[in-house]
């Protein structure tokens, strides 16, 4: 492997010869070689024994999503959702109609706008209560 007490000399696989002299050789020390190992060993043992976060939804189909709904709110309170839409909606852009966008765009667009118009979650669950019985469906 090596005449140089201290040193691994490695030959890659595809390194061509010519006599005793490897033309791809790489040097590296024990020292160097145990503090490189001692370092990458747990880098690769925490990354593959990491809890792997996948996210997915699960979205009921739109006519489940707008039954439930209809089943958890009154069409009073539906209908409060639908001004509250109006009014917050409103202030900052030109106001979509549900029916421009399926259920499953809706569900992406509303907690971000949500968010954006400082609604409290009693309003956003009402605000999507209305959208989301009044959206596309397919």
């Amino acid at each position: 492997m090596g005449d140089k007490k201290g040193y691994i000399y490695l030959q890659p696989a595809a390194a061509f010869t010519f006599g005793e002299c490897y033309i791809c050789v790489i040097r590296i020390t024990m020292k160097k070689t145990i503090v490189l190992l001692a370092l990458c060993l747990p880098l690769v043992m925490f990354t593959q024994c990491a809890k792997k976060m996948v996210t997915t939804k699960t979205a009921a189909a739109p006519n489940d999503a707008a039954a439930d709904i209809k089943a958890k709110y009154s069409t009073a309170q539906i209908a409060e959702g639908k001004v509250i839409f109006e009014g917050s909606c409103g202030k900052c852009h030109k106001l979509r109609q549900p029916a421009e966008f399926k259920v499953s765009a809706w569900e992406d667009i509303l907690p971000r706008m949500c968010k954006k118009a400082k609604l409290d979650a009693d309003k956003a669950a009402l605000v999507r209560a209305w959208v989301i019985t009044n959206a596309k469906v397919g």
